[in-house]
């Protein structure tokens, strides 16, 4: 399994590819609005990316998502809450998406905003019922949890405050 971090400092914002050697499929987390460097990236590694994440639908930078859409196809995937005027398909708690030796399972977890997933990462190769990683989003900020923005009361803090506490959390988890 291939994990990058891409990280855009003057944002404090992350993104990440993660791709299958064997079959050459990726996926981009959250991705910044220039695509070029997942494009270079992917072609670096003979990976094709054919699916793209958001956490959720983020108002502090535009995303590159629709982007990598039309340039090479990939589906776009958000959490089932998301209200959005363009074809996504919509990822509900334990839904997974898996090719080669990766799989992703979705995770709801609103607070941030209503639609806000996080991410299971496992490396089948390494194990099938270890995670090799989560990505939270902004679901875990330092000294912060589930951040206020755009949250309803009902959000579940509960459900947040479980997978937060099962994983350490930094500025960058």
């Amino acid at each position: 399994m291939i994990f990058k971090q891409f990280y855009l400092q003057c944002l404090a914002h992350a993104s990440y590819i993660i791709g299958d050697e064997q079959t050459g499929t990726a996926v981009v987390v959250d991705p910044q609005r220039d695509i070029g460097q997942y494009l270079a990236f992917a072609n670096e590694h003979a990976l094709k990316i054919k699916h793209v994440f958001l956490t959720h639908l983020h108002a502090d930078f535009i995303a590159g998502h629709l982007e990598l859409r039309d340039r090479v196809g990939a589906t776009i995937y958000l959490g089932a809450a998301a209200k959005a005027e363009y074809p996504f398909t919509p990822m509900r708690d334990g839904d997974t998406v898996e090719f080669g030796r990766v799989r992703l399972q979705v995770l709801e977890t609103p607070g941030h905003t209503p639609e806000s997933i996080s991410i299971v990462i496992y490396d089948l190769q390494v194990s099938e019922t270890k995670p090799h990683a989560v990505l939270t989003a902004t679901l875990c900020l330092s000294a912060m949890l589930g951040g206020p923005i755009c949250a309803p009361r009902s959000a579940g803090p509960r459900r947040n405050w479980a997978v937060c506490s099962s994983i350490r959390c930094t500025t960058n988890c």
